[in-house]
């Protein structure tokens, strides 16, 4: 028995051995890594731009800001979230050409890129656009670059119009042109102007309010972009 004792013992020590190795090997990354969606919200104007003001003194600036943190909270649970510009600073900044706004997007590898902003036209309208050009071959490459994800920019932009046939008494208008704000873009994106600024309330309660759905609906049509069900 005590010739048999040394034997076993080293069998037992290499089966050890064995699994120690076999629980340390690294898995393949796929399976180890995972990236989650990155979405580039692109909050109109701001800094010393100011946007649209109503009658009111409301800023276009200052509200796509807000919805752009709305959308960002409602779509934090399950997607990365970069806006173009910060939260407005106490002192003066730096003004954010549509060129940096759309080389930001590039440079964090986006997989959608969303500008919002504002219009005076009619309230109770939503205007949703993609990138087009009337005459792709007077335009130079930085311009053409969106047209590479047209297809899914369109897919996007009328994703968002059924979303928004939710709200109440919000007609829709989808369409294609060249818009300052998508050129240079490398990935599929829409502006939208989801609601005049004539309409935004002055207290802070009701503003909220106000933008709360919109920020929902377009959080839901960012949602739809990249899931098969629709909530």
């Amino acid at each position: 028995m005590s010739s048999k004792l040394p034997k076993e013992r080293n069998w037992i020590i290499l089966i050890i051995l064995v699994l120690t190795m076999v629980s340390w090997t690294p898995a393949p990354a796929a399976t180890i890594m995972t990236r989650q969606t990155l979405i580039a919200l692109d909050p109109g104007h701001g800094e010393t731009d100011t946007g649209l003001i109503s009658r009111a003194g409301i800023q276009e600036n200052q509200i796509t800001l807000e919805l752009a943190d709305m959308i960002a909270a409602e779509l934090s649970e399950g997607f990365q979230i970069r806006l173009t510009r910060p939260p407005e600073q106490s002192g003066p900044a730096e003004k954010k050409s549509p060129e940096q706004r759309a080389a930001f997007a590039n440079q964090n590898r986006a997989n959608l890129f969303v500008s919002l902003h504002l219009h005076r036209e009619k309230p109770g309208q939503a205007f949703i656009f993609y990138y087009g050009l009337a005459i792709p071959s007077e335009a130079n490459q930085w311009q053409t670059q969106p047209l590479e994800s047209q297809s899914a920019s369109k897919r996007m932009a009328e994703n968002t119009a059924r979303h928004f046939k939710k709200l109440t008494h919000v007609r829709t208008l989808v369409y294609q042109a060249p818009v300052i704000a998508l050129e240079g873009t490398l990935m599929p994106g829409i502006m939208i102007e989801p609601f005049s600024l004539t309409q935004v309330p002055r207290s802070e309660q009701a503003k909220k309010k106000f933008l709360q759905p919109y920020a929902r609906t377009i959080a839901r049509a960012i949602e739809g972009q990249f899931i098969n069900t629709q909530n």
